[in-house]
């Protein structure tokens, strides 16, 4: 339950926090002066599907780009990079004719990542790069299974084990091979190839590698950042409880602000504050999840319960958004079996004078826009119930 607090108390809140943040200044000059940009990256394919750091995923990859013959038209680039870091290591293995084959049985009954191979006329493999794909799991795999499913000469078959970080590999006839050292190689040899590579593809190979790069950085990236947090963590929870303690004072504001223009007051959590009126079907959520940070508050008009049936049924809204345009923005197709968002507003370019003024400038675009805003709204309720 929020407890209303008056002009004078919430005040009082605010001049606290603004001193507060006056005397933390110089004392937190450091954390104002970091530069946490570095940390943002551009979203590849790999974060929008969610598989960033799967081995099967990765392997995938790997098996399409090692394939000459497909739409890539990269040819020989991946293996091209692959033969040189081999040959960096002291060791040698040549293939003409390749056949790129994934998850490959042993005579064990385990698998493997990746197999590169040479076959016969009769289709025998003779000769073979046996690949085992790690990404944050340990080398526990059975590496002499691996070895000895190939019973080929050992000038005719290599294993890489490749990982994100360097290793020794357990069995004396693996390499080891880092992601990022493959990446970099194929970047190295791409010029070679993309004049007659497909443009679609180079998109994606610049995914691709950028996500190698991003997961095997992820401990190098952070640790600018797990530093500052070690050295400043106390300073960094302070002002995760300023920002808290800023926006419950707001919230109050909000709260006593609208109870007192007729709203009735549902509930709170984090970073919003919903009200609903008793003579309306329609609820508003304020959302202060940027108000800090963007300096703005988003106003979410919504329905809920019973009234959400008929609304389905309203078959033109074009008026509805022709009366209201430029003032709400409506949300087309956000909507549940029990609930619609039907639009929202945005204040913005807030500041510390009107965030003292925050419940008579909301209170103010509630009148103006949202309380006319659900009346025809509910007039259009109205008409589908008067139909039966």
């Amino acid at each position: 339950m929020i407890s209303c607090l008056t002009h004078d108390n919430t005040m009082s809140v605010l001049n606290i926090i603004e001193e507060t943040m006056r005397s933390f200044e110089e004392e937190f000059r450091d954390v104002l002066i970091f530069d946490f940009t570095e940390s943002i990256q551009r979203i590849t394919v790999f974060d929008i599907s969610g598989y960033p750091h799967y081995e099967n995923v990765i392997s995938n990859w790997y098996a399409f780009f090692l394939n000459p013959v497909n739409e890539h038209c990269l040819e020989y680039l991946f293996l091209d990079a692959l033969s040189s870091l081999i040959k960096e290591r002291g060791a040698a293995i040549d293939l003409d004719t390749i056949t790129i084959e994934r998850e490959v049985a042993t005579a064990n009954g385990g698998r493997i990542d990746l197999l590169i191979s040479n076959r016969n006329k009769d289709g025998k493999i003779s000769r073979a790069i046996i690949i085992e794909n790690k990404i944050y799991a340990d080398d526990y795999n059975d590496l002499d299974d691996y070895w000895n499913s190939f019973p080929l000469e050992a000038n005719n078959k290599l294993g890489i084990l490749l990982t994100l970080t360097k290793c020794i590999p357990k069995h004396p006839g693996f390499i080891n091979i880092t992601h990022l050292e493959w990446v970099n190689k194929i970047q190295f040899l791409l010029p070679q190839f993309w004049q007659d590579a497909n443009d679609r593809h180079l998109l994606l190979l610049k995914d691709f590698t950028e996500n190698i790069k991003r997961i095997t950085g992820i401990e190098k990236n952070m640790e600018k950042e797990l530093q500052f947090l070690m050295e400043h963590g106390e300073k960094v929870s302070q002002l995760i409880d300023l920002e808290k303690k800023g926006m419950q004072a707001v919230t109050q504001k909000l709260v006593a602000g609208l109870q007192a223009a007729g709203w009735q007051y549902n509930s709170t959590n984090s970073t919003t504050v919903s009200f609903s009126r008793p003579d309306s079907s329609g609820y508003s959520y304020i959302n202060f999840q940027n108000l800090f940070r963007k300096k703005e508050l988003k106003l979410e008009f919504w329905l809920k319960g019973e009234s959400v049936i008929y609304w389905s049924k309203v078959e033109d809204i074009s008026e509805l958004k022709e009366r209201f345009s430029g003032l709400i923005t409506f949300d087309d197709k956000k909507q549940g079996t029990s609930w619609v968002r039907l639009g929202h507003k945005l204040i913005q370019d807030l500041n510390q004078d009107k965030l003292l003024n925050i419940e008579e400038i909301v209170k103010k675009e509630y009148a103006e826009y949202l309380e006319p805003f659900f009346e025809a709204v509910d007039q259009l309720i109205m008409s589908i119930k008067s139909r039966g």
